[in-house]
């Protein structure tokens, strides 16, 4: 895969702040401000959005990005996980289970299809993992190289 985000994490950290009122729990707005904080940084890397917690009835996606690069359209599909401390579940990695990727693949292939002009992109898949708070602590890639098996480039 030829897709580096590990130079993504360096340089200043961004306080995000959010009406709080909006959501209705704290982890729901640190949540926010955890893809908040990823949109950021992917922005600032010259990505550009597509989607943010775009939904079907199979799911949702947190953050869909484009790039171009050389002569292939990229798409990144980012899965946001925020944690306070590393426990049981490694900073949310298990958090996104085999069941949590089996809806991921059903909700891209949705918006695949809903997005006809995206077949010739390279897909790419990303968990984000988040750690609190988001200003203090960094951001850690991990690429989801196959979802079920089959391998994002060919998924469809």
């Amino acid at each position: 895969m030829n897709f580096d985000l590990e130079s993504c994490s360096a340089g200043g950290m961004v306080e995000i702040t959010l009406l709080s009122h909006a959501l209705s729990s704290n982890s729901q707005v640190q949540g926010a401000q955890a893809e908040l904080y990823v949109k950021q940084v992917l922005l600032r890397h010259g990505w550009r959005l597509l989607e943010h917690n775009w939904s079907c009835r199979y799911g949702e996606i947190d953050l869909l990005f484009t790039k171009q690069s050389f002569q292939t359209s990229r798409i990144l599909v980012v899965e946001v996980k925020a944690r306070r401390r590393s426990g049981l579940d490694g900073w949310g990695v298990a958090a996104f289970h085999q069941a949590k990727r089996r809806c991921l693949a059903r909700t891209v292939d949705c918006w695949r299809a809903a997005n006809a002009w995206s077949e010739a992109s390279c897909f790419e898949v990303v968990l984000a993992l988040v750690a609190l708070p988001v200003h203090r602590h960094g951001l850690r890639w991990i690429p989801i190289d196959a979802l079920d098996g089959m391998r994002w480039g060919s998924h469809r």
